[in-house]
This record gives structure tokens, C-alpha cells and sequence, in this order.
């Protein structure tokens, strides 16, 4: 009987998160998915390489960012070998993890509390609950789904650890917390709310034992050890200590805004201000006698009530490191805490049921019914905002007028639109914005350059370098705006000063190596693309700079070779198949080459280069045939 009422849960749960996401399953890829997923030449390294658990999310070397998230780009990369790159395979695999989340929260909530009617209606909220719909909807927020997931894994196999006494599951308990590290560092969070778990829920019915939770501290230690020394060159860029005291109001303005966003819902835009300190000791005064009185008056739900609390708390403090740095904050931020007050509020609403009478019972079905109501269909309308770059940057705009990844975004969606005039005049408002950061110019100067403005684009990163001397970026762009000027050897000087800032910067490596091959430097240009392979050993400009170095020094069987990894790691990119079949025609095998440069024109019948050359081999098999 019990496990058709399981079964029967799950199956709730499904259509719950089904019936909200549906509309999210025709969204394509937005924002930072172009970099973590499209452009992410992570995706195709194969598994077994290892490459994924070898560098950052997105460049090699640790050096553009402070995230190490293997498991987040591990599972694009089965997606992407199921489906390919279709944004419809990569947002259902969100939904399904949403769900799978849901049912943890019953499991654990159950298991913790003992009451069905509590983790049921805390899993409902949940899988619901339209603060939910960055985390789910958006393709780059999928770490958040998954630290959840192996999380709770982790507290679930702790509580049984409890029960049994068998360090199988301790060890289990280990590996998942390990797993959701590795998806997010705010899962170093785990240990402690496990704790919080043992000490308020667990030990009215078990001997709390603090050695337990020994070797669950220890790899969290490691972790964070190994991860500050990865990172150390970048931490001070995020954490400020010279602003705490702003960060802690930013902080607690955030966690009220939290607070005030579970319990009411509207206007969700994924990113918001956490506001000023107005009115916050009152919020917090009111809150506390709220909490107070609750715990006064729900004596066999107190221990439950201040886990809730708890959990809530310490799942927002890695935000409170990074409060102080971030103008925004983002409502993804809130997946992990909003459980507390998803438990919190199920645990208040089936009290009130209970020990309310009639009034009661007849309250208490009506508010969750409108609740459920309200949320599910909130839920349900911002799935429009998540159908492209323009609508999301436009969602966020419409609250936040001056965000400015949001502006970022919709200068560069215009961009590939075409409408250039709009693309820059955003820009130029996303530049006042950040007029003291050298990347706001760079980017500014890439779209004024791409727009055709080589004199402003000079001067935007001009401004960047004079803002940050070493500013890679700035130089890169100087040698754009040289190359395209027809001064090649000013752009070649300009790119080996960016790589003789950071030796690791892909793109000017890539960049470089061409130049070196255009200016007849082919050993320097070799040199160069081999650098940049190194870095990104799968991305396709590597592999097919590469082969192109390899071909002009004579080096036809290491060429073809890169050639041929191009097109089995990127059999959709017409090029490597083009460059593959000219290797063949330069090597004296005009079949082979004919071959590979018809799958070319099959690829892409517009694709000229391979033409023109087909048809010359043609016309040379005709005069042969004459003679």
C-alpha cells in the first residue's frame, strides 16, 4: 500500500514539474549558454580524456574564472552525445532533474520528519514555485540542479548512516558531497547543514556523535584548500574585504528579499537589486516575533521549525562573501534555501489544519490551493522570457533598467540581428554604466569594430589598457583594429604583447599563429598554434589552425590528423572537411581529396572554396583526358 502511495507521489510530482516547464522546451539557448554550451569545446572532448576534470567551465589554465564545476559540464556533455545540440534535449534534461530534486525533497523531508502530509506539501512548493524558473529554465544554471541533487543525496544517506550504522552509507554520503562540490562550491554548505541536522532532528532519536561527521569536514577542507590554491590569483577580484560593511547589508537586504520572493511571488525577473538598508531592522524585528511565537506554540514541531530556519541561513552564506562584489543578485541563488521555507511553511500549514478547528480546516486547503494556483501559473508565464536572448535581456531591463549583463546581452543579440545603430547605443549606456571597467570597453570595442568603426574601436581599447596596463584584452583588440588598418606587423606586436601578459590567452594565441602564417613566419606560426592547442586540446580553431600550420611546412600526415579530429569532434563545421580533402590533393590523391571536398559541398552547398576547387580538379581531368 505504501508503495503505490510512493508511486503515485512521484507520478504527482512528474506532472507538476512537466505541467510548469512545458513551455521552456521550446526555448533555445541564452545568455551564457553560447559560452558553456554552444562554444564550450569541453563538450566534444571524449569522456575518457579527462579533460573536463582538467580545467575550469569554460577556459584552461584556471585563468578566466573561479569555478570548477566538472559534473555541470559533464552532463552537457551526454546530452550533447544523445541529442546533439538541440536546446530542447538540454532543457528536458533541466525538468528532469527539477523532478528528481522534488522527489528528494519528500524523501529527506519525510525521513526527517516522519509526517507525509508535510514532505508532500514541501515537495509541491518546490517543484512549483516560479523562484525556481532560473534555475530550471536556464541551461548555464543547471549547476544549481545538480549541487541540489547530489547534495540531498548526501543528507539522505547520512540519515540512513544513522539509523543502520553502516559506514557504507557514511562513505556514501562522502562520495555525494564530493559530486555536488564538483557541481558548485556552494555545496560546501553540506557539512554544516548536515550538522544543523543531526544536532536539532536526528538525535531525538539517535546519540549525536560529532566523529561522524569527521571525514565529512575533512573532504569538504580539502576541497576548499585545493580550490583556493587553483583560484588564488582570482579570489581578490570577488572577494572584497574592504567593503564587508556594505556587504553585510547587501547581504541581509538580500536575504529579505529572499524571504519576501518565497512567500510572494510576482514580478520574478531572474536578476534584482537586493535593495538598502530601509526598513530592514523592523523587517527583521517583525520576522522574529513571527518565528518566535510559532516556536512558542508548535512544541512538537519546534526542532523541525528551527532546522527549517537554520537550513534557510546557513544554505545563503556563500552569498555572503560575494555580497559585497555583486550589484544583483540572482533568484537561482535562492534553489538550495528555499527548502527551509518550503518546509517551514508545510510544517505551519498542517499544524494550523490540525489544532485550528474549523476555521482551520477550512483555511488551510483554500490558501494552499490558491498558492498552488498562483505559483503554478507564475511559473508557467515566464517561460516566455526563456524563448531568447532578446525577451530575458528585455524581462530583466523592464525591473532593472541598469543591469548590466542584461544590457551586455541584448547589445550582443541585436548585434547578430543586424541592427547595429541599436546593438551600440545599448552599449554605450552598458559603458556609462561601467565606465571604471577596462572589460566593458573591450567589449564595446569588439561590437564598434565588427559595426565597422575602426577609429572609435581603437580608441574604447585604448580607454581599456589605460584603466588596466596589463589588459590582454586591450591589446588583442588593438591588434584587430591593426590587422584590419592593413598594419600586420603592428597587429603582430600588439597579440605578442597580450600573450606575453597571460601566455594562456587562447584566442590571441590563435589569432597570432594566422598572423605568423600570413607574414610567412610558418616555424613561429607552428610554434604558436601548437601553444594554443595545448590549451584547449578539442576546441575546432585549434585543431584547424593546426592542420593549416602543419600543411605549410609539409607536414601532410600531422595536418591530416588534426583535420580528421576537427570533423569527428565537429562533423557539423564545413572547413576541416575542405582543408582535409586539399591535404589529399597536395599529397597526390585527387580521389580521397575529391571525396572529402564533395561531403563539403554536401555540408554546405553555398561553401565556394570547395567549389571553385572542385571544379578546377574537373577541368584538369578534362584537359588530361584530351591530351
Amino acid at each position: 500500500m505504501q508503495a503505490r502511495k510512493n508511486v503515485l507521489i512521484i507520478l504527482f510530482l512528474f506532472t507538476a514539474a512537466v505541467a510548469c516547464y512545458s513551455t521552456v522546451l521550446n526555448a533555445g539557448f541564452v545568455w551564457d549558454d553560447e559560452y558553456l554550451v554552444l562554444r564550450n569545446p569541453l563538450l566534444r572532448a571524449p569522456l575518457w580524456s579527462f579533460q573536463i576534470f582538467r580545467q575550469d567551465i569554460v577556459d584552461s589554465g584556471f585563468t578566466y574564472t573561479i569555478y570548477y564545476r566538472p559534473i555541470q559540464i559533464l552532463s552537457y556533455a551526454v546530452d550533447y552525445r544523445l541529442w546533439g545540440m538541440n536546446p530542447f534535449a538540454f532543457h528536458l534534461s533541466g525538468i528532469f532533474l527539477h523532478f528528481l530534486n522534488s522527489v528528494l525533497v519528500f524523501c529527506l523531508t519525510r525521513k526527517i520528519s516522519g509526517k507525509s502530509t508535510v514532505s508532500l506539501l514541501a515537495a509541491l512548493l518546490f517543484v512549483i514555485h516560479p523562484a525556481h524558473a532560473g534555475a530550471v529554465s536556464y541551461i548555464s544554471s543547471r549547476t544549481d540542479l545538480l549541487f541540489f541533487f547530489f547534495g540531498f543525496l548526501c543528507m539522505l544517506s547520512y540519515v540512513f548512516f544513522v539509523e543502520r550504522r553502516r559506514y557504507t552509507l557514511l562513505a556514501a554520503s562522502v562520495f555525494f558531497l564530493v559530486l555536488s562540490l564538483l557541481s558548485k562550491e556552494a555545496a560546501l554548505v553540506f557539512p554544516f547543514l548536515l550538522l544543523l541536522l543531526d544536532a536539532l532532528v536526528l538525535t531525538d532519536r539517535h546519540r549525536f556523535r560529532i566523529m561522524h561527521h569527521l571525514p565529512i569536514f575533512f573532504t569538504a577542507g580539502c576541497y576548499a584548500a585545493l580550490h583556493r590554491f587553483l583560484f588564488s590569483q582570482r579570489y581578490s577580484l570577488v572577494f572584497s574585504p574592504g567593503e564587508s560593511g556594505a556587504g553585510l547589508v547587501k547581504y541581509f537586504a538580500m536575504v529579505r528579499e529572499f524571504i519576501i520572493l518565497t512567500l510572494f511571488p510576482f514580478n520574478m525577473h531572474m536578476r534584482r537589486s537586493a535593495g538598502g538598508a530601509e526598513g530592514l531592522i523592523p523587517f527583521f524585528i517583525l520576522a522574529g516575533i513571527f518565528f518566535v511565537f510559532l516556536v512558542v506554540r508548535l512544541k512538537n514541531r519546534r526542532r523541525m521549525l528551527l532546522f527549517s530556519l537554520g537550513f534557510f541561513h546557513i544554505a545563503l552564506i556563500p552569498f555572503l562573501f560575494v555580497a559585497g562584489y555583486f550589484e544583483v543578485f540572482a533568484e537561482h541563488w535562492m534553489y538550495l534555501a528555499s527548502y527551509g521555507i518550503f518546509v517551514f511553511m508545510a510544517v505551519t500549514f498542517v499544524w494550523i489544519y490540525r489544532h485550528a478547528g474549523l476555521p482551520g480546516r477550512i483555511m488551510i486547503p483554500g490558501l494552499i490551493l490558491a498558492c498552488v494556483i498562483c505559483f503554478s501559473a507564475n511559473t508557467i508565464a515566464q517561460g516566455i522570457y526563456w524563448l531568447e536572448d532578446i525577451s530575458l535581456s528585455d524581462r530583466v531591463l523592464a525591473f532593472s533598467a541598469q543591469d548590466t549583463p542584461a544590457m551586455h546581452y541584448k547589445a550582443v543579440s541585436y548585434f547578430k540581428s543586424g541592427m547595429d545603430m541599436q546593438s551600440l547605443d545599448i552599449m554605450k549606456e552598458y559603458v556609462k554604466k561601467n565606465s571604471r571597467d577596462p572589460r566593458a570597453w573591450y567589449i564595446k570595442g569588439r561590437l564598434t569594430l565588427a559595426a565597422g568603426r575602426t577609429d572609435e574601436a581603437q580608441q574604447d581599447f585604448r580607454r581599456a589598457i589605460d584603466l588596466q596596463a596589463d589588459y590582454d584584452n586591450g591589446y588583442m583588440g588593438l591588434a584587430l583594429v591593426a590587422f584590419v588598418k592593413g598594419e600586420d606587423r603592428g597587429g603582430i606586436e600588439y597579440l605578442e604583447r597580450a600573450v606575453g601578459i597571460n601566455p594562456k590567452h587562447s584566442e590571441a594565441l590563435l589569432i597570432l599563429g594566422a598572423a605568423y602564417s600570413e607574414a610567412g613566419e610558418d616555424e613561429k606560426a607552428l610554434e604558436t598554434e601548437k601553444k594554443a592547442r595545448k590549451i584547449n586540446p578539442y576546441d575546432y580553431n585549434a585543431l584547424v589552425n593546426l592542420g593549416t600550420a602543419y600543411s605549410r611546412l609539409g607536414y601532410l600526415q600531422e595536418s591530416a590528423r588534426c583535420y580528421q579530429e576537427a570533423i569527428r569532434l565537429y562533423p557539423e563545421r564545413v572547413k576541416a572537411y575542405y582543408n582535409f580533402g586539399y591535404v589529399f590533393l597536395i599529397g597526390g590523391q585527387r580521389q580521397e581529396a575529391e571525396k572529402w571536398l564533395r561531403k563539403a559541398v554536401m555540408l554546405d552547398p553555398g561553401f565556394t572554396p570547395a567549389i571553385d576547387l572542385l571544379r578546377k580538379m574537373q577541368a584538369g581531368s578534362k584537359a588530361k583526358r584530351k591530351c
